[in-house]
């Protein structure tokens, strides 16, 4: 993990996490999906199962946890605590500060699914995210209860492979409108304040 000043482009410093004790017996340190920005840390998930948190200054470990899955998304920061989905859709939601654990959900019930996590969009004391099940969640920061479900993808076909339905892309939020978009599904519209959905169209995206 490298930090990079934006006007010289020199390195301010560096951090091998390939170092850690729990990747001696991997490739790497697998790490996947981005860098998210908190308060006094950033944040990096990895494939391996780990989630760290790197302290912005210098780039030490401040702390690292293991949810026991593994992480191909990148993680979201905010009001003091720091989210992030796993491959099997369970989210998980820690303190800033020390690394503890606050929340949990519980995992998806999956079959076959595109390989890939949607990343966590936090703000406004909630977490947005997609689905395996085609589904956009919304989540309340603090305690992890679910708030609404947005239908995001409808399965069509007849095989499991024209059945799959995944929302990995990044959920957008603009003013009070959300859009999510599902493989082989639609790209949808909701208005958040009013619960309804604004419009719908056929159309498929990953990213």
């Amino acid at each position: 993990v490298y930090s990079i000043d934006r006007i010289t482009g020199s390195t301010i410093w560096s951090t091998d996490l390939d170092d850690e004790d729990e990747n001696d017996d991997k490739r790497s340190a697998r790490l996947s999906g981005g860098v998210a920005e908190g308060e006094s840390n950033v944040y990096v998930g990895s494939e391996n199962g780990w989630v760290y948190a790197l302290s912005k200054t210098d780039g030490k470990l401040a702390w690292k946890s293991n949810p026991g899955c593994e992480i191909v998304s990148k993680p979201a920061a905010d009001s003091g605590s720091v989210f992030v989905l796993c491959s099997n859709g369970c989210a998980h939601a820690y303190s800033e500060y020390d690394g503890s654990e606050i929340w949990n959900t519980a995992a998806e019930n999956q079959g076959l699914t595109v390989r890939g996590v949607s990343s966590v969009l936090a703000k406004g004391g909630v977490i947005i995210y997609g689905t395996a099940a085609g589904n956009t969640a919304i989540v309340h920061q603090k305690n992890g209860l679910l708030l609404n479900m947005i239908r995001t993808g409808h399965a069509r076909g007849a095989s499991n492979l024209e059945r799959l339905i995944d929302v990995d892309s990044a959920p957008v939020l603009d003013g009070t409108v959300l859009y999510t978009v599902a493989y082989q599904g639609d790209l949808v519209a909701t208005d958040l304040r009013q619960h309804r959905e604004l419009w719908r169209t056929k159309l498929s995206s990953l990213g």
